[in-house]
């Protein structure tokens, strides 16, 4: 191979720079894979991220929700003249 290199080499240098560019070039997408490989992975790596943030917004809200409702089965329990409203607001918490 060296001596074929050398053969070509003296008639081009252009073919030998080609021909290592294109090695080079092979080799870094068998370490890091194709550029659509690459997207690919980086859109997926987005899409968890994201899916990681909503769940913890609706873990938050959730909790949230939960200390709304158990103020007002409090406040009912001490103003009974407030409750039928407070029970719908606290129905409604629950359909979320």
């Amino acid at each position: 191979m060296p001596s074929a290199a050398a053969i070509v080499g003296g008639h081009s240098t252009e073919v030998v720079q080609q021909i290592l560019n294109r090695l080079a070039d092979s080799m870094l997408t068998i370490v890091k894979g194709s550029p659509a490989d690459q997207k690919d992975l980086a859109i997926a790596q987005a899409q968890a991220e994201s899916d990681k943030k909503k769940a913890n917004e609706k873990v938050e809200m959730t909790k949230l929700l939960s200390d709304i409702k158990n103020d007002i089965s409090n406040v009912t329990a001490c103003d009974p003249s407030k409750a039928a409203a407070l029970k719908s607001i606290g129905e409604a918490i629950d359909s979320i």
